[in-house]
């Protein structure tokens, strides 16, 4: 029961920081970048 919902946490905990970390640094370039 617990071996599902164990390994899709996982994926997510793994997966989930690095997109975050990666769309928040190309909206701070976006941001920062002169129009």
């Amino acid at each position: 029961v617990y071996d599902q919902p164990t390994t899709f946490v996982s994926k997510t905990d793994g997966l989930g920081p690095f997109q975050l970390l990666t769309l928040n640094h190309i909206f701070i370039h976006v941001a920062k970048a002169p129009r």
